[in-house]
């Protein structure tokens, strides 16, 4: 929107134009919306994920429903979760603005009230609204919403149009019609008739389909594009502000207590679609196909970076760092664009860190290429998030990986401070709870060595075979898998942070009549079997277990936000002593990092004592103890960037309570004085562990 021409709504956080009678003549008006959380009444998706996280402890002087709802916001204390910005529609709106003539009016609110959206709609001449539906169980509540747009819209014309993935189901389902608005995804028979009829067909991803759109129905809009559908694309980065609360009192609150840390963006920037994978249960791959590079050339993509940079650098409150998350599936492959990224990176001498997705094979070609990780450290990398899914290789993602080697490669990252975001499913189609077996029908194995080597004897058959079981073995190839050796397996990665979520029941369920109204088994996703047809789990005993690896990865590991931090510490203390520019740039990072969260660690201890702690294994307690203990007494390193640093914190010390900071300073001592060197073997998953392995179903 022109900014010259705003008009605040009150409390809403977005703003709308004075002049509210402009003619059709003008610039097309659009607006493109994402759907918050779905009244969950109408249909849920049936996959329990509920988020790891500290209970508050029963106690006498606390009623249960209190305790009950203290603990709903509980859970989320150290699980950092924050509402990310639609991606995809900061891209179409990125590339509309340059590929309608004359340009356009594109308004985009990433996460509006039902209020906020009907009052921006009876005062603006929208020509076009778009919603995207993120999730399948927002359908309902787009399509109800997409009826009262029509209803108080100022141009009672509009056109509505619904995109991503829940639009598609929304479709299939016969919630979302033509009387509804168009949905940008068509059947086959649907592409055949608009080719016949010259019209272009809505196929691909969400930039394709609207320029498809809106070249349709150029006509009715008033508009003409300066591209053809599938045209390359654009893209820039897309901030992602971590901002306070919005409650005046919480706000002041935090501040006085330091549990609100320093200004904080993360700037998404979609670098890619599609992936080289083509995983059974992941709907990328299926609707995007293999991978489509946004950016060819990385000079172009750290160009983009660059101006978010210069921008961030200008802010009043800039803390001397640029944060990028890389919208890739894939980063890791191919090579080429991540290397030179890197290298530009390092040469700028600038402090940008960024986070993306990547795999074990696209590892394993890096490492093999240069020895270790530090290459991506000193170009930036912060995180990256790998479907590890299990320790048997089932989706063969690794390439000639070992299972030894991507633990080694899993340590080696944490070691150099990279976050490792481990991706874990249970419900696998080989897991069982019964014996783990590599081959589960021996006999066929020895026939078949025996066709291949017609001499060989009964001892020689034996032998290869032995030595095929030892090789599969080594590379995570089973037969049959005992799940809660898989979860030990993944605890023992003790990545910084973990998703645990069910590969099986894509059904969406009408909770009413507890029936499925669409079944995405196969069609959309690849699954094999639901959750009631798993051939050797029950589907309520996978509930349990999947509950039970959640609870597990908080008891053993500790919470997702601290680990992060002990493990740029840990990084910390690995790079700190380097001779290299880069791995002081990154040890700088680290520790002023480590020093933001400080505080606010001393003083959960504060508010929460120890109750956030009590299920922790006495493993993690000693590391933060000793990560604590470490920081209170490490002078940050002697640099250019520290003393920036040292300015950001020195005002915000100034605003932090001296009363909190002194009881941060006893509830810290005591605890580092309680659970300093005092490790004892943890109690990780064991087959017969009573507590952790429940009696069967």
């Amino acid at each position: 929107m022109d900014t010259l021409r705003r008009q605040k709504i009150t409390g809403s956080g977005f703003t709308v134009k004075q002049n509210l009678n402009r003619s059709n003549a003008e610039k097309p008006e659009m607006l493109f919306i994402g759907m918050p959380d779905a009244d969950s009444s109408y249909w849920t998706m049936n996959i329990a994920q509920a988020p790891q996280g500290p209970t508050l402890l029963e106690s006498p002087l606390i009623p249960g429903f209190i305790r009950g709802k203290i603990n709903s916001h509980l859970k989320y204390v150290f699980n950092p979760r924050k509402k990310a910005p639609y991606v995809g529609m900061h891209l179409i709106k990125q590339n509309l603005e340059k590929d309608i003539i004359g340009g356009a009016d594109i308004t985009l609110i990433d996460y509006p009230t039902e209020k906020e959206v009907l009052l921006i709609v009876q005062k603006t001449f929208f020509k076009v609204v778009g919603l995207g539906i993120g999730c399948e169980n927002k359908v309902h509540e787009a399509k109800l919403l997409a009826q009262k747009i029509k209803r108080y819209c100022k141009n009672k014309e509009v056109e509505i149009v619904f995109g991503s993935y829940g639009a598609t189901t929304g479709k299939k389902v016969g919630i979302l019609t033509e009387a509804d608005g168009t949905v940008l995804k068509d059947t086959q028979k649907e592409i055949e008739e608009k080719e016949k009829s010259g019209r272009h067909p809505y196929t691909g991803e969400g930039v394709q389909s609207m320029r498809a759109f809106l070249l349709n129905n150029r006509g009715k809009l008033g508009l003409e594009l300066n591209v053809e559908p599938n045209d390359p694309m654009v893209s820039f980065p897309v901030p992602d502000p971590d901002l306070p609360p919005k409650n005046r009192f919480l706000r002041w609150l935090s501040k006085k207590t330091g549990l609100w840390g320093t200004p904080l963006d993360m700037n998404k920037l979609a670098v890619s679609l599609g992936c080289v994978n083509s995983c059974s249960f992941c709907n990328t791959a299926k609707n995007f196909g293999s991978k489509t590079l946004l950016y060819k050339d990385a000079d172009e993509m750290y160009r983009a970076m660059e101006k978010q940079i210069n921008i961030n650098e200008a802010r009043e409150d800039y803390v001397p760092e640029t944060l990028f998350f890389l919208m890739d599936e894939n980063f890791m492959r191919p090579l080429a664009n991540t290397e030179k990224l890197c290298k530009l990176i390092e040469e700028s001498g600038k402090n940008i860190r960024w986070g993306t997705f990547g795999d074990i094979k696209g590892l394993l070609e890096y490492k093999n290429r240069y020895k270790d990780f530090r290459g991506l450290v000193r170009g930036g990398m912060l995180s990256i998030w790998i479907g590890l899914e299990s320790k048997a290789d089932v989706f063969k993602k690794r390439g000639e990986a070992s299972l030894e080697e991507v633990e080694t490669m899993i340590r080696e990252l944490q070691d150099l401070g990279v976050l490792v975001f481990g991706s874990f499913i249970p419900a696998l189609s080989i897991h069982t709870e019964a014996e783990s077996i590599v081959v589960k029908n021996e006999e066929a194995l020895k026939k078949e060595i025996r066709e291949k080597n017609g001499s060989f004897n009964k001892t020689q058959i034996q032998q290869a075979m032995d030595a095929l079981i030892t090789a599969r073995k080594k590379k995570g190839q089973y037969d049959l898998l005992n799940i809660w050796e898989d979860i030990k397996w993944w605890l023992e990665q003790n990545t910084a942070a973990n998703q645990v979520m069910m590969l099986t029941d894509t059904r969406l369920v009408n909770p009413q009549t507890v029936e499925p109204i669409l079944d995405l088994t196969d069609e959309e996703f690849g699954h094999t079997f639901q959750r009631d047809d798993h051939p050797h789990i029950h589907g309520k005993r996978l509930e349990e277990i999947d509950r039970t690896a959640r609870s597990l990865f908080y008891r053993e590991n500790g919470p997702v936000a601290l680990r992060s931090v002990l493990t740029m510490w840990d990084g910390y203390n690995n790079l700190k002593d380097s001779d290299h520019p880069a791995d002081i740039i990154a040890a700088t990072y680290y520790y002023w990092v480590a020093k933001r969260s400080f505080q606010a660690i001393s003083l959960s201890l504060v508010f929460f004592s120890e109750t956030l702690f009590k299920k922790c294994s006495r493993k993690f307690l000693n590391r933060l103890a000793q990560f604590l203990d470490e920081l209170e007494k490490y002078e940050p390193p002697v640099n250019a960037l520290s003393e920036k640093y040292k300015k950001v914190f020195a005002l915000y010390d100034s605003k932090v309570s001296k009363v909190a900071q002194w009881c941060a300073a006893r509830l810290r001592h005591n605890f580092i004085r309680k659970h300093l060197n005092k490790d004892e073997v943890s109690q990780i998953v064991s087959l017969s562990h009573p507590a952790i392995v429940p009696s069967e179903a």
